[in-house]
């Protein structure tokens, strides 16, 4: 490989005249006072070269030709500024002009049948951890194997199967972990396994320690000790070493459910303690220990596990209609949202909602006791995308069809994301968007969204921001009292444009340490009939 250094000489002159003036600029750009047709021509540059200009002046101007936009040099926050994005669209806001667009730091996953990603979580060493399910053959190289319940030759015959990967801060694999159905004794490679589908479907990590929940159907083996799922698919809850990858332990939660289990929620207090949840339609056993009671409708249930996966107390939720669980957050309090239809009754205390499926959030000690309910009626649907929590309140996202009002603010026909006070429940602030949106980081004050399936365009609180566009991010900012304020929107998802790849649809976010926006991609490549994982970074 050869690397070459090209030295940009940077000038600048004038030049005066009676009857005109022309004006040569940094890099050799040039301006013409007098004449009739576009006559601003500046530098054009790939973002690298950009990168390696040497002390750049406040004001400079260069064309990118990776974002296709022209990027200003703002010298008190060090940084190269898009004026607009590729469709020539300025950036909205109240907070001026923004953009984040890096060079990519990125790492393709392959394989040859399937591949999800399903939740990604960046630690303080900046290390990465991918969930999903995948069927193929081993993983990147790594100890992972896609189930398999035929002939090891043969593609046709690899399960989805559940995968935990770890890549280090520079994106390079460091172990494997996946969920794989029972040995069958009959010799050939490990990955001949019986008929078997798993998914990990949510990844936290403290300290050293790795937390993910999933499902699973048939049997798993895990330290010698089948676990057989008693419905279609049951949930489980397992603890790994972050730095090695071995396993702990790995329980099966509910353990006499007559009905799939699919989707559990998952979040750790600050002492260390485990919250699980999820829905549930008949009466179930938690553990061989707690036997909670079937209400009616749909119910909903949370049990509590300390930081050794010993279960220290679970409790039902819901009346006589439909419940549905939408997210749960553990600091020094617990707090869960979801749905409910017409009525409910959480604990001691109930909620009256409108005719449609209705949104409520409450609060819970650590005894798993409700202390606090609100709810938003809408005669439309409610639901709920992501729960998370930022230094001053709760932030929920989600999606209505129809309208209901949260604070001062009309929900109607888009997607959301509000904050909530955390001692009385209230909404505080309330933000707007088209097209599918759930998914977003909290990093300090700021807030990164994710939109995905935009469908063509995309839009803040009204504003047109674009066309041509998939997937885009949206950075808002905590700018006192929990008012969210505007600060840029990036259309993404076209990004590979210059090397080829097809359309993508980007599925999470996340921040690093150093405050680098990380954008993991699923791409379906046809030509090779294989499915792609692309991580992407970005740099504000």
């Amino acid at each position: 490989m050869k690397i070459v250094t090209v030295l940009i000489i940077l000038a600048c002159s004038c030049f005066k005249g009676f009857s005109q003036s022309s004006t040569i600029l940094p890099g050799g750009a040039s301006f013409d006072n007098n004449s009739n047709i576009a006559n601003l021509k500046i530098p054009k540059l790939n973002y690298s070269q950009i990168l390696s200009i040497q002390s750049p002046q406040v004001g400079m101007l260069v064309y990118d030709t990776d974002a296709d936009c022209i990027r200003n040099y703002n010298g008190a926050q060090n940084k190269w500024i898009c004026l607009s994005d590729g469709n020539n669209n300025p950036f909205e806001g109240t907070g001026g002009l923004s953009n984040t667009f890096l060079a990519y730091a990125q790492y393709s996953i392959f394989s040859y049948k399937q591949l999800s990603n399903s939740d990604y979580f960046i630690d303080s060493q900046n290390n990465n951890y991918l969930v999903g399910s995948f069927a193929g053959a081993p993983f990147n190289g790594q100890s992972c194997y896609s189930s398999n319940n035929g002939s090891p030759s043969d593609l046709q015959y690899f399960r989805p199967t559940g995968y935990l990967m770890k890549y280090d801060s520079n994106l390079s694999a460091a172990w494997c972990f996946s969920v794989n159905g029972k040995l069958l004794n009959i010799g050939g490679p490990p990955y001949t396994y019986t008929n078997f589908q798993s998914a990990i479907t949510k990844v936290i990590v403290r300290n050293t320690d790795v937390y993910i929940t999933g499902h699973f159907n048939n049997t798993i083996t895990i330290n010698g000790v089948d676990i057989v799922a008693t419905s279609g698919y049951d949930c489980f809850l397992a603890k790994l070493n972050a730095t090695t990858g071995q396993l702990m332990w790995l329980k099966k939660i509910v353990t006499n459910s007559s009905e799939d289990e699919t989707d559990v929620k998952l979040s750790i207090d600050n002492s260390g303690n485990i919250y699980v949840g999820a829905n549930f339609n008949s009466n179930i056993t938690i553990e061989n220990t707690v036997n909670l009671i079937h209400n009616g409708g749909g119910d909903f249930y949370i049990a509590k596990f300390d930081a050794n996966g010993v279960l220290q107390s679970a409790t039902g939720y819901g009346g006589a209609n439909q419940e549905l669980l939408g997210g749960i957050i553990a600091t020094t309090e617990l707090y869960v949202a979801g749905t409910f239809v017409s009525s409910t009754q959480i604990g001691s205390l109930t909620a009256t909602g409108d005719s449609g499926k209705n949104l409520f959030i409450t609060k819970m000690n650590t005894s798993l006791a409700p202390t606090q309910l609100t709810n938003y009626n809408t005669t439309g649907s409610f639901s709920v995308g992501l729960f998370q929590t930022s230094a001053t309140s709760l932030l929920l996202s989600g999606k209505i069809n129809g309208q209901a009002t949260v604070g001062f603010t009309l929900l109607q026909d888009n997607s959301f994301i509000f904050a909530i006070g955390t001692f009385n429940l209230t909404s505080i602030a309330a933000n707007v968007f088209n097209g599918n949106f759930g998914k977003f980081v909290v990093q300090g004050n700021n807030i990164y969204c994710l939109a995905t399936d935009l469908r063509g365009f995309a839009s803040f609180q009204g504003v047109i921001m674009g066309g041509g566009i998939n997937n885009a991010i949206y950075k808002l900012e905590n700018t006192g009292f929990n008012s969210y304020t505007f600060r840029w929107f990036k259309k993404i998802g076209d990004d590979y444009k210059f090397q080829n790849v097809p359309s993508t649809t980007a599925t999470a976010i996340a921040v690093n340490a150093a405050g680098n926006i990380i954008v993991p991609y699923i791409y379906l490549d046809q030509a090779n009939k294989r499915t792609s994982l692309i991580v992407t970074k970005y740099v504000e």
